[in-house]
């Protein structure tokens, strides 16, 4: 597997294209069909979109020159998307990914990373160290989805 940095506007509908498809390959029993609509909205923006995936730095996951997943460290202490095509799930691509931006935390000197984690990246993030905190919700496209702060401290070497 080989990590690429996103490169608007090159990779922004191939990201796009894997956002809509991992949200819609969620476990009908962690999100109801009305969430998973809601919150894929955001992938048929590619305006907005392209202003987000920008930001920070955002990882793509490659093999054989097409995208498996992709993750941002926005800002540089926080894990703000990880997504894996659902094709690839279960195939340590997002481990991979959150290793590579856990890596880049700690060369910009980041003591403790986090992430506000779906329910459906919840068992990946424990499963990397992550502790849980606070179940929140957020409102997308009128509609309220949970996730949970997690944290972990980072430390050189590990």
């Amino acid at each position: 597997m080989q990590f690429r940095l996103y490169s608007p506007p090159q990779h922004l509908e191939t990201v796009l294209a894997l956002y809509r498809r991992a949200i819609h390959g969620l476990d009908e029993g962690l999100y109801d069909e009305g969430q998973r609509l809601a919150w894929s909205g955001w992938g048929n923006d590619p305006r907005r979109a392209a202003a987000l995936l920008a930001q920070g730095v955002t990882l793509l996951a490659c093999k054989e020159g097409q995208v498996l997943g992709f993750a941002q460290l926005l800002p540089v202490d926080c894990i703000n998307m990880l997504y894996v095509d659902p094709a690839h799930g279960r195939q340590g691509v997002a481990s991979a990914l959150v290793s590579q931006l856990e890596g880049r935390a700690l060369e910009a000197q980041v003591a403790t990373l986090h992430t506000r984690a779906s329910r459906a990246s919840q068992p990946l993030f424990l499963r990397m160290g992550y502790s849980p905190g606070q179940e929140e919700w957020v409102m997308a496209n009128g509609t309220s989805l949970p996730r949970r702060r997690m944290i972990k401290a980072l430390s050189p070497g590990a």
